[in-house]
């Protein structure tokens, strides 16, 4: 039998797979679903719960879906706990600080995700709060190796030195090379 790795679902389907880990379901793509739009407050709890124990799904797509700060919140508790995931695109939705700010909090003890898209939040951009609330998380995060996003601000160059780093420590471990000396204080081997 063949894993399909990415299925396009209902969202109740999706929960009820992804609450199943069902090992088909490797990618959850609910981009642009309208039932979410319409129904974020209802069914995000229901998917960040779902997620929690799941141990199969590796990207979810929630590109479009009218998540906003509470959403987020949710779903920071998914980044938070799930060690599977390694994608979260939230691309063209309506994340602000507040929702950035629980996702960024949620990175500093993640080990999991390595891409996390934020571009085109309709909000107004990101904050300088925020951004250090990123820049903390990298203080102890050393997987994430991309953030999708748009930065109009001097803290732009830091967070993406910190980036820049965890690519390196990547580099290094797949080239079975010592690394110790690119980890942030605090962080061991």
């Amino acid at each position: 039998m063949v894993a399909m790795l990415s299925q396009r679902l209902t969202v109740t389907a999706a929960i009820e797979k992804l609450g199943a880990d069902d090992p088909n379901l490797v990618t959850c793509d609910l981009a642009n679903n309208a039932v979410l739009q319409l129904k974020t407050t209802e069914y995000v709890p229901k998917l960040a719960e779902a997620l929690m124990a799941n141990t199969k799904c590796r990207e979810l797509i929630l590109s479009g879906c009218g998540i906003d700060d509470a959403s987020c919140e949710h779903l920071s508790k998914v980044i938070a706990h799930n060690s599977t995931l390694t994608s979260l695109n939230l691309e063209g939705n309506r994340c602000g600080n507040d929702g950035a700010t629980e996702l960024a909090k949620a990175l500093a003890t993640n080990r999991a995700l390595i891409i996390l898209n934020l571009l085109n939040q309709k909000c107004s951009r990101f904050g300088d709060s925020t951004l250090a609330a990123f820049t903390e998380a990298f203080d102890t995060n050393i997987t994430l190796l991309k953030i999708v996003w748009r930065l109009e601000s001097r803290q732009s160059f830091r967070l993406n030195k910190m980036l820049v780093r965890n690519n390196e420590i990547d580099r290094r471990i797949a080239n079975r090379k010592d690394y110790s000396d690119l980890l942030p204080k605090g962080v061991s081997l």
